[in-house]
């Protein structure tokens, strides 16, 4: 059995991953009555400020986070907002320390080559070697391409373009709009 805080914050964690961010804002602020600490609960709160482009009130959220030093979901979401805000160089501390918490999970040498990729270092064609080597899936390609467009890095775009239609399956959906995606950065 669940403890009520634990119901409440898995809940809400749905309805975030969901985009239902109002309903999770209510059972978050009936969580966080019940305890002002819980860990998942300040996650999960944080990854709604996110959502709703509020990084630097997600990051206050989580600074005051007990056990977050070995927490991976707290450090792959401080890497997001950071990176969400340009601050690379904390973007890359949180992502490497997701990577050194879980280093079987992509996301953190995902997130790794993109604020890498941010500072232009080198590192980063590593770090998104290292992703794919823990999951091929082709995704990552036009992952790290929508990413790299939101960060203003065009010049890359046209090489993660290419990469992602030839190692993508040619019904993969999402072929088309990558392929646009590198015309348009291509022309800007």
């Amino acid at each position: 059995r669940l403890s009520e805080i634990e119901a409440l914050s898995q809940q809400a964690h749905l309805l975030v991953s969901q985009g239902a961010l109002d309903e999770a804002d209510v059972l978050l602020d009936r969580a966080h009555a019940i305890d002002s600490a819980h860990l998942a609960t300040r996650l999960t709160r944080a990854r709604l400020l996110i959502a709703r482009e509020r990084h630097a009130e997600g990051l206050e959220v989580l600074g005051a986070t007990r056990g977050a030093d070995a927490h991976f979901g707290t450090a792959l979401t401080r890497g997001e907002a950071f990176l969400a805000l340009e601050q690379y160089e904390q973007a890359t501390v949180a992502y490497s320390r997701a990577a050194t918490v879980q280093p079987e999970s992509p996301a953190g040498y995902f997130g790794l080559s993109l604020s890498l990729r941010g500072l232009g270092r080198t590192e980063a064609a590593a770090a998104f070697e290292r992703c794919l080597a823990i999951d091929p899936a082709p995704g990552w390609y036009s992952a790290r391409l929508f990413a790299t467009l939101r960060m203003g890095l065009d010049a890359d775009v046209a090489n993660d373009a290419a990469s992602y239609l030839r190692e993508s399956a040619p019904e993969e959906g999402l072929r088309t709009y990558v392929a646009l995606a590198a015309s348009l950065a291509l022309i800007r």
